[in-house]
Order: structure tokens, then sequence, then C-alpha cells
């Protein structure tokens, strides 16, 4: 029990909260797209709302995950002032970080609730 605990507790660099509010716009936007294309019975319901919450209790967990991978670049490039078009790059490469972690969430979810439950384990 520690181990799963310890990977939802273990959590250094996010807030929960914020993770969680971060992970909606994907499923609720696949929902909103597929409404009319998917005929809706209660297995393709079923089946939505097993992704939706999936999604939503990994999503925080992958986040996670790579925010622990990129600390060390975060470290050693956090004094460095970024402005004018760099600026503008640097926010277009968060907004593509932000896609890629939401669409991969489950697996590098996983991913991450292995690492953070090892780490909460083992005290790393």
């Amino acid at each position: 029990m520690r181990f799963v605990v310890g990977a939802w507790a273990n959590m250094r660099y996010t807030v929960l909260l914020s993770s969680f509010l971060l992970a909606l716009p994907l499923p609720i936007l696949l929902g909103i797209a597929n409404f009319t294309k998917v005929n809706w019975d209660v297995a393709a319901i079923a089946w939505f709302a097993l992704y939706a919450i999936a999604h939503v209790l990994l999503y925080p967990l992958a986040r996670e995950l790579y925010f622990c991978l990129t600390e060390p670049i975060r470290r050693g490039v956090g004094q460095l002032y970024i402005g004018g078009l760099l600026l503008v790059v640097a926010f277009i490469l968060k907004i593509w970080i932000y896609l890629i972690i939401s669409v991969l969430a489950i697996p590098l979810g996983l991913i991450g609730f292995a690492y953070l439950g090892l780490r909460a384990r083992y005290s790393w």
C-alpha cells in the first residue's frame, strides 16, 4: 500500500490540483468532438468514461515524471534570460510539451507511477 500512496504523495515539482485541472481539457474536447460521430450506446459511454478517468488520474503522474526528468536542465538554465523572439519560441515549446504529455498521459502515467512508487519506497 505504501507503494501506491507513495506514488501520489511523492510529488515534488507539481501540485495535484493544478495537474487535475490541466488533465481535463483533452477528455472534454474528445467527448465534444465525438458526440455527433459516435453511436453513444452503453459500451461506448463506458469505454469513454474509463479513458477519461484513466487520463485524469494518470496525467499528474506523467507531468511529475516530466518535471523529474527535466529538473537538471531547469537547474542549469534557470538563470538564463529569455526575451524577444526566443520568449515566443519557448512559450510555443511549452504548449507543445503540454500537448505531448496530454496525449501520452496514460502510458507515461504508468511509467511515472512505477518510478514515483519506487522512489517513495526506497527513499531515493
